[in-house]
């Protein structure tokens, strides 16, 4: 055997890519990324473009299961809100399939303060509407600092135990706005 220089076996493109690509110690996780350490790193003198680098990954399995979509999401505007006890949020939490581990309780009415984000969560046997009016009538019934707990505006989803007759005769409602929300 001649022993002389070793000839050097350039490879393709795709496979020098790809060696780029699926080196861990490397962070081009993008085409872009990928193009720059490609360049910096091209040993072989191989000539490409960003085009040819998305062109070789396009048949890749590894680059088309992690291609994000490009979804454009509406910004939901944010709920204004001048101070504590003007908006709150209620709904239900259902717990029935963990009743059996927390004495019975089958259902969580929460209450959340939207302005201070303060949250109020009261244990519940049943969901009927006047379990609910007992329940949010004690939280109204608190008074701090001698003013009433009381919110202005009263946001819930339009759930019969929400709506239910017991619940429009509270006293609250005199002074407090109760919105039903349409849930999707």
């Amino acid at each position: 055997m001649h022993r002389g220089k070793r000839q050097r076996i350039v490879p393709s493109l795709t496979e020098y890519l790809l060696s780029i690509w699926l080196d861990p110690s490397t962070t081009s996780n993008s085409i872009e990324g990928l193009y720059r350490s490609a360049s910096r790193h091209n040993v072989f003198k191989l000539e490409f473009t960003v085009d040819d680098i998305r062109n070789s990954l396009s048949h890749q399995s590894t680059y088309k299961k992690h291609l994000g979509f490009n979804l454009q999401y509406k910004q939901q505007k944010h709920t204004v809100v001048p101070g504590p006890l003007v908006k709150w949020q209620i709904d239900l939490a259902d717990m029935q399939n963990s009743a059996e581990y927390n004495d019975g309780t089958n259902y969580l009415l929460t209450i959340i303060d939207v302005f201070s984000k303060y949250a109020l969560v009261i244990p519940l046997q049943n969901k009927q509407g006047q379990t609910i009016a007992r329940a949010l009538d004690n939280i109204f019934r608190i008074k701090i600092n001698n003013k009433a707990y009381k919110p202005m505006i009263l946001l819930s989803d339009n759930g019969k135990e929400f709506i239910a007759k017991e619940v429009k005769q509270l006293s609250i409602f005199q002074y407090t706005e109760h919105r039903g929300i349409l849930m999707p």
